[in-house]
């Protein structure tokens, strides 16, 4: 009914449509998280604006963490450790190869030195994880990128017969043959192609690759924040727990990978039985997760596990670059499909209005005709009494006019229609009501008249 809320629940995902500027913060989000409860949130606030206005409200319904390397708003950070891995988990390798994918890139002009330095990456992941429980001490991000870029050194010795030799000593082959010794079969299996002698030139390739897609561990708050003990994410399975990622926009091309890798750790831990639901909202979906593994062969699948995700776009063509003929998927696995304010291109608005279907209609048409002719006549003739002539004209005009009807399939919502959407409004998708269209309003948070709207801080850029 107009002017009553509208209520979801579904457990499936949802996908959520607006250009930057469209309110989803004020109209949507700060809602979600000032009303939210019973379950966990892991929210990407990339600028810092929801965590500093909500965390206060969060602390009502659930525990609430801060991944926020660069202290924005002056917010702390509990840190987060993609190498604090258990190597006796049983689902370690897996937790490997899924943290490698996140930090890795591929590229198809350079796939084969992505994916060799992938599998480096995972084997002196996991060795980092078992050096730092045999040395009690924290696993680190950065010691792993340490290993990666090391340089083989050679000492030079004497055998036994005094002859002159050079002995191996430290380096990324050193590593690599150390961890073939000791690391397990699996970890072995990694690292093993890249200390055979003859493919040197090539594992000076490989390591260049690691060297250049670990780069942004050097940031000196990046390291310190990836040294911490950092959130513990398999806490969002047992109890109420919010989570708010920050990095400055600024900063999330140099650190993509970043946050890639902490949706790919959550998604690792959130993969396991637990009471508490999750929702895992990723705004700036294009330039925060991007084509990630995980998340894509995860996305049919994680309903069972109680979460939910709602990737945060701002167009149809931003799914397409991610994910080319595929990326209707989203649209078709999620519970909810959402679009707040006008679309800002000519592919989204056509997608939208054929998602709202077809209705027939009634088209008039009107035949007009005027028609006018004109006719001149003479004669004459000679008899034998005389001579005789005669002259005539004539004239005529039909006029007539018909009025028809006919009906005509037309789209519910054409394309113009939906790029002159007003600010505020919006449209939903559900899956079971076919192409019905479920038109809505969302007012801006400061709009409504509810008791949590006076506990909202205000935002910080906007001063006051």
């Amino acid at each position: 009914m107009p002017g009553m809320p509208l209520y979801s629940d579904t457990e499936r995902h949802i996908l959520m449509l607006g250009l930057n500027g469209a309110g989803k913060s004020t109209r949507f989000l700060i809602e979600l998280l000032a009303t939210a409860s019973n379950r966990s949130l892991l929210v990407f606030d990339l600028k810092g604006e929801l965590a500093y206005q909500t965390a206060d409200l969060r602390r009502r319904y659930s525990d609430v963490y801060f991944i926020n390397p660069h202290r924005q708003h002056g917010l702390p950070s509990d840190g987060f450790n993609p190498a604090k891995l258990d190597p006796d988990d049983p689902l370690f390798f897996s937790q490997l190869t899924d943290i490698g994918a996140a930090a890795i890139d591929f590229s198809e002009k350079d796939k084969h030195w992505d994916e060799s330095a992938q599998s480096l990456f995972e084997g002196f992941l996991g060795w980092e994880a078992i050096l730092a429980r045999r040395e009690r001490r924290l696993p680190s991000l950065a010691n792993v990128r340490r290993m990666l870029c090391e340089p083989d050194e050679y000492e030079v010795t004497r055998d036994a017969r005094g002859r002159r030799q050079e002995v191996l000593v430290r380096g990324v082959t050193f590593t690599a043959q150390r961890i073939i010794a000791e690391g397990g079969y699996s970890l072995a299996g990694l690292v093993g192609r890249f200390v055979r002698k003859h493919g040197l030139n090539e594992l000076s390739g490989i390591q260049s690759t690691a060297d250049t897609q670990t780069k942004w561990v050097l940031d000196p708050m990046m390291a310190a924040d990836l040294a911490k003990p950092g959130v513990d994410f398999n806490a969002m399975r047992t109890r109420p727990t919010t989570i708010y990622v920050m990095i400055h926009p600024m900063e999330l091309r140099k650190n993509k990978r970043w946050t890639r890798l902490i949706t790919s750790a959550a998604l690792c831990a959130l993969m396991q039985p637990g009471a508490v639901r999750t929702l895992m909202v990723l705004d700036e979906f294009y330039a925060s997760v991007g084509n990630l593994p995980i998340l894509n062969d995860v996305w049919a699948l994680v309903r069972g596990y109680g979460i939910q995700i709602m990737p945060i776009v701002q167009s149809v063509l931003q799914l397409q670059a991610l994910y080319k003929e595929e990326w209707e998927n989203y649209a078709a696995q999620a519970g909810l499909v959402m679009s707040l304010g006008p679309a800002g291109d000519n592919p989204t608005a056509e997608w939208m209005s054929k998602q709202c279907g077809v209705t027939t209609i009634l088209k008039a048409s009107l035949n007009e005709s005027d028609g006018f002719n004109i006719g001149d006549g003479t004669g004459s003739g000679t008899t034998t009494t005389g001579i005789s002539s005669n002259s005539n004209q004539n004239s005529g005009r039909n006029r007539g006019a018909a009025m028809n009807w006919q009906q005509a399939e037309s789209r519910v919502l054409r394309p113009q229609d939906i790029k002159n959407i007003r600010a505020g409004h919006g449209l939903a998708w559900v899956p079971g009501l076919g192409t019905r269209t479920i038109p809505y309003f969302a007012p801006n948070y400061f709009r409504r008249n509810a008791p949590w709207v006076r506990e909202v801080r205000q935002n910080p850029f906007r001063g006051g």
